[in-house]
């Protein structure tokens, strides 16, 4: 008996396993959504993280996402004709740390827990 069968999700294969171990076992009803919900949050996140000297950068923000199969797929952008030094304003950091990088690791466990939401825990 494996795993999956046993109703057991392995965490340690990333994002792509646990959507292929919720979809075997029927669970992925609404996953695409709470999955972009937290997409969403994530974005305004680096929203307020940029730096402001016109608010252009920070206006530029969107993202966009879809689910295919067991893949996932959310796209977070900043820049554009509205702002196209984005690449190196973000970029370049702050002593070392760059915007996003707080704001990333604060939002990794929001996509575990969209998943795991699919269990009674």
């Amino acid at each position: 008996m494996t795993r999956r069968d046993r109703g057991i999700i392995e965490t340690g294969y990333g994002l792509d396993k646990m959507i292929a171990d919720l979809r075997a076992m029927g669970r992925t009803e609404g996953l695409s959504e709470r999955l972009a919900e937290v997409t969403a949050a994530f974005c305004e996140g680096l929203r307020e993280s940029m730096p402001v000297r016109t608010g252009r950068l920070k206006g530029s923000g969107s993202w966009t996402s879809s689910m295919q199969g067991d893949v996932y797929e959310g796209e977070v952008t900043f820049g554009g004709p509205v702002a196209p030094y984005a690449a190196y304003v973000v970029g370049r950091g702050v002593n070392g740390e760059h915007p996003w990088d707080e704001v990333q690791s604060a939002f990794e466990p929001m996509f575990e827990h969209a998943i795991n939401s699919e269990f009674d825990l």
